[in-house]
């Protein structure tokens, strides 16, 4: 039951590391795409618009975008204003459809 939270394991015939589990391998990939595209958002954040004119977007709100990308729930507030940001919004979405090919296959060849 608690297999999915051991990323090796040592096989002892060999001696060297098994890969055991995808669990921490997989919310490690997620945790730096969502780190990845929040600092390229942030960089850019003169191509993105508030939806709520009531402050200037900041580093948070671009954390906030790129995890609802990531977790495959849409957009927040915060909306791409440029073709720039347009792409790399749907750069992102394809990381997830990808990622998500990734889980599947990672889940089920254990």
């Amino acid at each position: 039951m608690y297999k999915i939270f051991y990323i090796y394991n040592i096989d002892t015939s060999t001696m060297k590391r098994k890969y055991d589990s995808p669990f921490l391998h997989v919310v490690s990939i997620q945790v730096c795409l969502i780190l990845f595209f929040s600092l390229i958002y942030y960089s850019i954040l003169t191509h993105f618009k508030s939806s709520i004119n009531r402050y200037e977007p900041d580093y948070i709100d671009c954390v906030s975008l790129s995890t609802t990308i990531q977790a495959g729930i849409g957009l927040t507030d915060l909306l791409p204003n440029t073709r720039v940001s347009v792409i790399l919004t749907t750069l992102q979405q394809f990381s997830v459809i990808i990622s998500s090919i990734y889980i599947v296959f990672a889940f089920t060849m254990n």
